[in-house]
């Protein structure tokens, strides 16, 4: 029931509200709005790195602060327990899927094809180098640490496909206003964001 309460809460009440400030042309954040009352500017969000990630991100934070951590996450001590998955298999099956739910979501973003089939072809190679970058950058970064910290090379496939993720989310805010170069180093930096704060 708390879980049904919180996406009945967030879904109807938070999404729509979020989505209006950054995307109506009434949005105060929103760049179409002719005020421009943040920065001058407004929000460039192409598809929803605001509005759909990092809102549903704040919500995971605060959930998670509310349960605190999973049982069995620590010891008596305090010191963290490793809790590795449990099927590397499904959980990249998974990725895949999301990845190639993004196809969908960034590229129909354009709201129409006749008339904007160059932006949306741009906006699915920016989505894919996104990913891309941001999987290969992951798994260099965690074989060269686990190199420098063991003496061995570790190829983590669940840290890869965190950071397919990483990447995709990174790229889809400025996905329609990018040239296509600029979405390897935006995967690259969401690739050092995400294995960063894994680490901590």
């Amino acid at each position: 029931w708390a879980y049904l309460s919180y996406e009945l809460i967030l879904v109807c009440f938070v999404y729509p509200v979020v989505a209006h400030w950054v995307w109506s042309v009434s949005g105060w954040a929103s760049h179409f709005n002719d005020n421009k009352l943040l920065f001058g500017v407004g929000v460039c969000d192409f598809a929803g790195d605001g509005p759909v990630h990092m809102v549903g991100g704040v919500a995971s934070l605060a959930g998670a602060w509310v349960l605190g951590p999973r049982i069995g996450r620590f010891d008596a001590d305090g010191k963290a327990v490793d809790m590795p998955g449990h099927n590397a298999s499904l959980t990249l099956l998974g990725v895949f899927f999301l990845w190639f739910g993004w196809f969908g979501f960034n590229p129909g973003s354009t709201l129409a094809i006749a008339g904007y089939s160059g932006l949306a072809a741009r906006v699915a190679i920016n989505t894919t180098f996104g990913a891309a970058t941001g999987a290969l950058t992951t798994l260099l970064i965690i074989m060269g640490t686990t190199k420098m910290s063991t003496g061995k090379t570790v190829v983590d496939l669940i840290m890869v496909g965190n950071g397919a993720l990483a990447g995709l989310v990174s790229v889809t805010g400025p996905c329609g206003y990018m040239e296509v170069w600029a979405a390897i180093p935006t995967g690259i930096i969401g690739a050092f964001v995400y294995v960063g704060c894994s680490k901590f």
